[in-house]
């Protein structure tokens, strides 16, 4: 049946490429100190609420696709902190847990599980007077169970039918990267898309290429809104249709309501995924008022450091400076190049950022232009071996080794301190406070996202997740942060309380999530500033690349379709060496390099996102990331 299967796999997703938790109670009020009226506060308005959400896993619990979607699914919902979030294993269900619940979410990703009647019978009942959102298989079962019962009882009963699940037409490859399935999404107005693209490096498909088949009865239609339909990427060969339902729901008149997704929405997430439709109607699942119709937008100079063509860093500064567009420097502490691999590099080198004093006199110059700081890595490089590309600061891999796809070998609390003291230790001398926290590449263990959910209010990243099981020591308090933890004392309890933070994680399949508005606590305990658009990263990819590339025309496109989603954040980080006439690819290729408009693509970036309505934000501003040093209290 489901001779597809291995291709339902998460799709690791990292900047140059692209488990039952609650929440504690420091992390459920975590900003309320900040006495500004806060977009935090709006949402967090009301009593508290309980999302739960159910995943699959065989007897066996060495699946991995169920825990790692439930984990996504849970981080998702740390945008709204009304909601408690509760994670539960199908395979751990008692009778009476669903009674807890005030929204459930079922993720079904073992086709050929078969449901408890006790599931069936609390699952019946929920439904008559909550809303259950479904994802993917079996929705025939509950719907066989809950119409006997509403034939009995005499209210509605569930009006669609899924009874296969519809393939591919042909079998993918690496020549074969569109083997006809539903792949476009319509939602008002817009198209999304599923990934499609076969991985050169590990010689496989990046897709998701399923859809089940959603039908509704002619009679029953009034009883159903359609939310997205799907469309095919070739004429289809069965009698399905070209167009198919993708999203619906169904309210009942006991106060109920049905909401079904045709596949896993989380399954290979990109910036035009279909997910976005999910994100989007999570806002109604829940019962949330959006945010104000402001649409809000961030930009972030990314991979700061001293090897990069300072007067290209100066002008992107000035120009952002000069048109008012607040912006953020994502900063390196150390420049390392022990491997001698750049072209103007003569000797190895290893050194803090304030041993150079024209890089010094730039910071100085964007301070006072406004910036605020991310701490990005402190080496952004993997020191003794090379983990991705050349072994140099901003292009290398720190935590975490590739193509390996594991964590360093020396992954540990103390290791993780030692970096990040040493870390602090040239930014204190720097006179930088950073507002929040940047993973190289965004990728590393579970316990090292613990650890720096811990040591800073913010992250800005797309962090993954990994099957996992986690203790995430919730008794540490704001007293251990980066930069408030000063003295050796308070430096050896932290130590010591961090220690006790464990993980049990399966290192192999894994998912990247975009998320569209912040989170103010993901499954790691990391509140995450958004970031929805990409980079600008053409200029150093070829097209036969199996990398994506992104040109400015792709960001903006993106920017466009975020616009349906409601509170999300246009975000995009930006390379200053993108203007460096120094790069080989200015000197191999100035005609193209000219004609695609060298310092007009940030220009037209930024200009496009404001006339798509967004206004850009500080993440020093009180307002949407509240903290101990957002600026405008």
């Amino acid at each position: 049946m489901n001779k597809f299967a291995k291709y339902l796999c998460v799709l690791n997703i990292f900047s140059s490429l692209i488990a039952t938790h609650a929440f504690s109670g420091e992390n459920e009020d975590r900003f309320s100190r900040v006495n500004i009226n806060t977009e935090y506060a709006k949402l967090n308005s009301g009593p508290k609420k309980v999302a739960c959400v159910f995943y699959e896993e065989n007897d066996k619990r060495d699946d991995f696709l169920g825990p790692i979607h439930a984990r996504m699914l849970e981080s998702l919902l740390g945008a709204f902190p009304r909601y408690v979030v509760k994670v539960t294993s199908i395979l751990d269900y008692q009778f009476g847990v669903l009674d807890q619940c005030d929204v459930a979410f079922y993720i079904s990703s073992n086709y050929n599980y078969k449901f408890t009647k006790t599931f069936l019978i609390d699952a019946t009942n929920f439904l008559l007077s909550k809303p259950l959102v479904w994802m993917n298989y079996k929705i025939d079962q509950l719907s066989e169970y809950f119409n006997k019962e509403a034939t009995k009882l005499g209210f509605d009963k569930i009006a669609i039918k899924s009874t296969r699940v519809i393939q591919p037409s042909t079998v993918p490859s690496a020549v074969n990267t569109d083997p006809g399935f539903y792949r476009y999404f319509k939602y008002k107005g817009q198209v999304f898309e599923k990934l499609a693209r076969w991985d050169q490096i590990g010689n496989w498909y990046s897709n998701s290429p399923e859809l089940n088949e959603l039908l509704i009865d002619e009679k029953d239609k009034n009883k159903v809104e359609i939310l997205s339909t799907a469309t095919h990427s070739r004429i289809p060969n069965d009698a399905v249709g070209y167009e198919v339902n993708y999203a619906v729901r169904q309210n009942f008149g006991t106060g109920g309501s049905l909401w079904y997704f045709a596949d896993l929405p989380m399954a290979f997430v990109h910036y035009e995924d279909r997910y976005m439709i999910f994100c989007d109607l999570l806002w109604d699942i829940l019962g949330v008022t959006p945010p104000s119709e402001t649409r809000n937008a961030l930009v972030r100079i990314e991979d700061v450091n001293p090897s990069q063509n300072l007067p290209a860093l100066r002008w992107t500064i000035d120009y952002l400076a000069d048109h008012n567009i607040p912006f953020s420097l994502a900063l390196i502490p150390l420049y390392a190049n022990q491997f001698i691999n750049m072209e103007f590099q003569k000797k190895p080198e290893w050194k803090a950022f304030t041993e150079y004093p024209e890089f010094m006199g730039v910071l100085r110059y964007a301070k006072a232009r406004g910036a605020t700081f991310v701490m990005h890595g402190v080496a952004h490089e993997a020191r003794e071996v090379i983990s991705g590309f050349y072994g140099a600061t901003g292009a290398d891999y720190e935590f975490w080794l590739y193509p390996e796809n594991k964590p360093v070998v020396r992954d540990s609390s103390g290791y993780v301190l030692d970096l990040l003291e040493e870390g602090e230790s040239i930014l204190d001398k720097a006179g930088i406070l950073p507002i929040a926290w940047e993973t190289p590449h965004y990728a590393a263990s579970s316990l090292d996202y613990i650890l720096f959910g811990k040591l800073f209010e913010w992250t800005y990243q797309r962090p993954i997740y990994f099957k996992s099981d986690d203790n995430l020591n919730t008794e540490s308090s704001s007293k251990y942060r980066l930069f408030n933890c000063r003295t050796p004392e308070c430096r050896e309890e932290r130590r010591e309380a961090f220690q006790k933070v464990k993980t049990n994680t399966t290192y192999g399949p894994f998912g990247g999530q975009v998320v569209p508005w912040p989170v103010y606590k993901d499954t790691y305990g990391q509140a995450v500033i958004p970031e929805t658009l990409g980079m600008v990263d053409y200029a150093f990819y070829r097209t036969d690349t199996p990398n994506p590339v992104s040109k400015p025309d792709d960001i903006i496109r993106r920017a466009q379709k975020l616009k349906v989603v409601r509170g999300a954040w246009a975000s995009f980080f930006w390379h200053p060496d993108l203007i460096n006439p120094n790069t080989r690819y200015y000197r191999e290729n100035p005609e193209h390099y000219l004609k695609e408009g060298g310092k007009n693509t940030l220009i037209n970036i930024v200009t496009a996102i404001q006339k798509l309505g967004y206004r850009f934000r500080s993440i020093a501003d009180c307002k949407f990331f509240p903290g101990e040093r957002c600026t405008n209290k």
